[in-house]
């Protein structure tokens, strides 16, 4: 069953929301460290070792965030979050 655009971004900020305790508290593993720089590096067409500084800022700026603030920072951007989806699928 298809799903309207105004619950795809519900779901969207719901979804977030309930996940983002999870999402803090792997953010900063290393393995997670690991992954980013390898599933971003194969997008860009870089290295991994060519991402290590943006990981460092990753990891150093999702280490001050709660998963409070990251549900916070989520909310009301299903929007956002659905205009690049059809941007992203538009292409």
């Amino acid at each position: 069953m298809a799903i309207t655009p105004e619950e795809a971004k519900r779901k969207y900020e719901e979804n977030f929301a309930k996940k983002a305790p999870i999402i803090v508290a792997h953010a900063t593993r290393a393995d997670a460290s690991d992954r980013y720089k390898k599933n971003l590096g194969d997008f860009l067409g870089l290295s991994p070792a060519d991402l290590a500084d943006e990981d460092a800022k990753r990891v150093k700026e999702m280490g001050k965030l709660t998963a409070e603030e990251l549900a916070k920072k989520v909310k009301g951007k299903g929007e956002k979050w659905y205009a690049n989806l059809k941007e992203a699928m538009a292409a």
